[in-house]
């Protein structure tokens, strides 16, 4: 008896589980190992969260009232990212084996499409998270832009599955208004997909954009350096001389990066090497990561750089109130943004440690969590009786399979029900990326909305305004503070930019002092800062070229003149006087002068380019006018070297002197100028007398040397 009633409550608890496995809503995933790293981050995270989000609200809302469904979800990782077969055959067994109600594809648009094409033959929704790419055309009666579609019932069939969560209609309607905002008339666009280029028909077709002027660089082989190197050429308009011409080309600092935020990071970082990166170059980027990307090293550049960002940071403060469905009970559903975001951060990178520098794509990780959310809060209990009843009332003998041997594809009979129930409560409902009407494209619902990011001069990443779709007319919407920034011939407030300290030294006509109060030619310095009233006391071509050059290269400087009016020697131990020396110490920041560039100079600083040069010529410089005295002939030579004259002199006669004593041809008979070679002077000579006789004693003779010292001295 004992036995017989345990049986029985085994068999209830199965029932009871089988009852409530079919109650579950069951999706699949594909992704490949690395690169979707963020995707399984994500996806862990969704399903996770919604089970810890149906558990604290079990207690506090009816069964009936359940905010969410009891999602399942089942995930398959690709070994080998380029195999297409491995693709298929690990979708084909998601579908067959765990019999799910809907798949989400990887972030590959080949993969994604081939995803997209199975699940069209099977009727089974899919989600996709990737840029579509697809061709767009302006409608004629209103002007908005339409995809293009084919008119066949399959692909009418393929339109009903298929849930788009990438905003790529919006995305392309936005850059279109902010081009036209910002009054942009020349642009590059740096492209690496060759199915890129389509985009730039909407641009051909519309009047109103028909008189931009755009350049195409395309990025072959990975060669990065190469496409900035290029873009560098079209800047500088080498080949076009009209003075017209010339002008126009400085517009040609308008970058649209039309690229994944990967491929975005490595033209910069090669746009950085060239000089691409500075104050008058504006880049507009269609990756939706941009405040996800590693920016350091452009902050303090003074570039432009500009990207659209789906995702609100604080969607459920601002967004979820204004859903009129929505009870009180169902306010903050989302989970924090922040939290998800280092989540998603800190399992990516473990995955793959390259995704966390610049191939972390947050806005693919977001619309994912938004496919999850959407299915369950579509299939909840109590909130959409209809859609349940369609989902669950399915059986093995209704779900899609694949074709195996014999049998061809079966499709989902209520695939194409299903997900027409999930784009009809996407009208209602807000995620992570803002509106979720936009799946139904049809204008109607999908007042979209993207947030305008800026790196400006400050060196952050500021939310300057957002730009909004909606049926009628997209609205775009620039904060005050940021509007004067964001127009095409705007300047820099002088608070942004960096202040230099220059030295000079007073040389005519390069640096002089004005002659007169003003560089207005008259009136008072009112409104003037004490920096801009010390420098208008210089004029000359150095003082025209420092003007020029902070004007064109964004910075603000203030001029004082060397303290000891001298360019600048080698004193010894490394110690430097005059403009080098103010350099060293840290005195001055930059020098503005006639300054002559040679080797002992360049080992210490850092030259620019001569600025000026006057070819084979002799220069004399013009005396300054002074009163001659008795010692003016010494002028031309200095101390030094009257010195070094005087000593030569002195040795060369003490010289010759002592070889004149040391020599015997110098020593001559002293009696008579007939006999002044003769004799020797070492023979020896003895006296007669008057008788004959010789004399009793032997004298040596007497010579002498005419070359004295004075002598030789003179």
């Amino acid at each position: 008896m004992a036995a017989a009633l345990l049986l029985a409550v085994f068999a209830l608890l199965a029932q009871f589980e089988a009852l409530f496995s079919e109650q579950q809503l069951r999706i699949g995933a594909v992704f490949r190992k690395e690169q979707d790293a963020h995707l399984v981050a994500a996806f862990n995270y969704s399903l996770h969260w919604l089970h810890n989000r149906n558990i604290l609200l079990s207690d506090g809302i009816p069964e009936r009232e359940a905010v969410f469904g009891i999602v399942t979800g089942f995930m398959e990782i690709l070994e080998d990212s380029e195999d297409y077969y491995e693709l298929l055959e690990k979708a084909c067994r998601l579908i067959n084996e765990r019999n799910v109600h809907a798949l989400v594809g990887p972030a590959h648009l080949h993969q994604s499409e081939l995803l997209a094409d199975l699940s069209a033959k099977l009727r089974l929704p899919f989600f996709s998270l990737v840029d579509p790419l697809a061709h767009h055309f302006l409608n004629p009666s209103d002007g908005n832009l339409v995809r293009e579609n084919a008119s066949t019932a399959t692909a009418a069939e393929a339109e009903a599955v298929h849930l788009e969560m990438f905003p790529h209609t919006q995305l392309l309607e936005a850059i279109i208004d902010l081009v036209k905002y910002w009054r942009w008339s020349r642009v590059i666009v740096i492209y690496r997909q060759p199915e890129r280029i389509r985009r730039l028909i909407v641009f051909l077709e519309s009047d109103s954009l028909a008189s931009i002027r755009f350049n195409l660089v395309n990025i072959e082989h990975d060669d990065f350096l190469g496409a900035a190197k290029r873009v560098k050429e079209l800047e500088e308009c080498g080949e076009m001389t009209n003075r017209q011409q010339q002008g126009q080309c400085s517009e040609f600092s308008r970058l649209l990066l039309d690229m994944d935020p990967h491929d975005t990071h490595q033209f910069l970082l090669a746009a950085l090497k060239v000089g691409l990166v500075e104050l008058k170059h504006w880049f507009l980027s269609t990756s939706l990561d941009l405040r996800n990307m590693d920016m350091e090293l452009f902050r303090h550049n003074h570039a432009h750089f500009l990207g659209l960002d789906p995702v609100n940071s604080n969607p459920t403060a601002d967004q979820n109130a204004h859903v009129p469905s929505l009870s009180v009970h169902h306010q903050r559903l989302l989970p924090d943004f922040d939290e998800f975001k280092q989540y998603i951060h800190a399992h990516a990178t473990a995955r793959d440690p390259s995704a966390g520098s610049d191939g972390l794509k947050m806005s693919e990780a977001a619309f994912l969590f938004d496919s999850v959310y959407l299915l369950s809060r579509t299939f909840a209990s109590g909130a959409n009786n209809s859609a349940r009843n369609l989902l669950f009332s399915s059986g093995p003998t209704t779900a899609a399979r694949c074709a195996s041997g014999q049998h061809a594809h079966r499709p989902f009979e209520f695939g194409i029900q299903i997900a027409r129930q999930v784009k009809q409560y996407a009208n209602t409902l807000h995620g992570f990326t803002g509106k979720l009407g936009r799946l139904n494209h049809d204008g109607a619902n999908s007042n979209f909305t993207f947030r305008i990011n800026l790196l400006g001069y400050t060196g952050e990443i500021d939310d300057i305004g957002y730009w909004e779709g909606s049926a009628a007319t997209p609205i775009l919407n620039v904060s005050d503070a940021s509007r004067a920034q964001l127009r095409r011939n705007v300047k820099v407030s002088n608070e942004l930019k960096p202040r230099f300290r220059v030295t000079t030294i007073l040389e005519r006509p390069y640096v002089m002092l004005r002659t007169t109060s003003n560089d207005n030619g008259g009136g008072t310095d009112t409104g003037r800062n004490g920096h801009e009233q010390q420098n208008a006391k210089f004029e000359g071509f150095c003082i025209d070229l420092l003007a020029e050059l902070a004007q064109d290269l964004g910075f603000t400087y203030t001029i004082h003149v060397v303290q000891d009016n001298k360019y600048g020697k080698d004193n010894g131990n490394n110690s430097w006087d005059g403009m080098i020396g103010e350099l060293l110490r840290g005195e001055a920041d930059m020098v503005m002068a006639p300054f002559t560039a040679n080797f002992r100079r360049a080992e210490v600083l850092d030259f620019t380019k001569p600025f000026l040069s006057l070819g084979i010529s002799v220069l004399y410089r013009i005396p300054e006018d002074y009163q001659p005295d008795i010692f003016s002939f010494l002028n031309p030579l200095s101390l030094e070297i009257w010195l070094c004259i005087l000593l030569s002199i002195c040795g060369i006669t003490f010289g010759m002197y002592l070889v004149a004593n040391v020599t015997p041809y110098e020593w001559n008979l002293n009696f008579s100028c007939c006999t002044a070679h003769q004799p020797h002077p070492a023979a020896q000579f003895s006296t007669v007398g008057a008788g004959g006789d010789k004399a009793s004693t032997t004298t040596r003779i007497q010579l002498s040397n005419n070359y004295s010292f004075w002598n030789t001295l003179w």
